[in-house]
């Protein structure tokens, strides 16, 4: 979309009267092709840092309307778009207009199959956890979609936790945790007579269980720590890696950054299935 100098002022108007807090808002198309944009309540426990939208408020305020483009300030953040930001777009396909307070620019992106680096992500409920850096690496590496990860119940329910399910993120940078990892295992605690989502998502985008291990392989974990799992009767798998060869793995542990470890030191003791893909491996 173009960006007018009526919808600049408006963003910059809107940026500098919320300041120093972040805010957000949308671009909307109407019926006779009028470009409206739109102001939204920025809800972020942390709108110094972030900026969330209620998707109830999203919802409302674009009823009979197309919504186009989003559009968010930096104030203490860094002067570009962030990789979450850019997630953000993908994951909607909706354009991105982002206005930076301190260095007074514009910036504007719109989706382009952008997948964001695989380590030093910071954890961010619903674009970047385990899974979505083992969808993100079959992806990127032999352009593969893993589907229905969102229909699942593991995945509803850390939504419902975490309450993720009604935002629109953006402009997240934040590693610290708000939330309390012990509650959020009573809250998604499956039974043993419960279909086991992680191991479904992999059946059904042609992953097959295996005893050995190779390369590209997708590693499912407890939790990596005994006493927790016990604790918990935690005999189900929680986390998920993609095993890189030569003992090494690249995971997103909870609340911490993405990064690549030795597979012994970190989860090899809590690895509970082995799952193949079943076209990377076949001669």
């Amino acid at each position: 979309m173009r960006l007018t100098n009526k919808i600049k002022n408006f963003i910059k108007e809107h940026s500098l009267e919320s300041s120093p807090n972040e805010c957000g808002g949308l671009i909307l198309q109407k019926d006779d092709d009028a470009i409206v944009p739109c102001k939204c309540t920025n809800v972020s426990e942390n709108p110094k840092q972030s900026c969330l939208i209620k998707k109830s408020e999203v919802e409302e305020k674009s009823k009979g309307h197309k919504v186009i483009s989003l559009y968010h300030s930096h104030v203490l953040g860094p002067q570009e778009f962030t990789w979450e930001d850019k997630t953000t777009s993908e994951y909607f396909d909706l354009d991105l207009i982002l206005y930076c307070v301190e260095s007074d620019k514009f910036e504007t992106y719109e989706p382009n199959g952008y997948i964001a680096p695989f380590t030093g992500r910071h954890w961010v409920q619903g674009i970047f956890t385990c899974i979505d850096i083992v969808i993100d690496y079959y992806k990127k590496n032999f352009n593969m979609k893993i589907d229905g990860y969102e229909d699942l119940m593991l995945y509803n329910r850390c939504l419902k936790y975490f309450d993720f399910s009604w935002a629109y993120l953006m402009s997240f940078h934040l590693d610290e945790p708000k939330n309390d990892g012990r509650k959020m295992m009573d809250e998604i605690a499956i039974t043993p007579d419960e279909e086991q989502p992680w191991q479904l998502l992999l059946r059904n985008n042609g992953f097959s269980q295996v005893k050995d291990l190779k390369k590209h392989d997708v590693i499912l974990t407890k939790t990596p720590s005994e006493k927790f799992n016990k604790k918990y009767d935690i005999d189900y798998p929680v986390h998920a890696a993609v095993y890189l060869g030569d003992g090494k793995v690249l995971h997103h542990p909870y609340w911490r950054k993405s990064s690549i470890d030795k597979l012994e030191s970190e989860i090899g003791p809590f690895i509970t299935h082995i799952f193949r893909h079943k076209d990377v491996h076949e001669n």
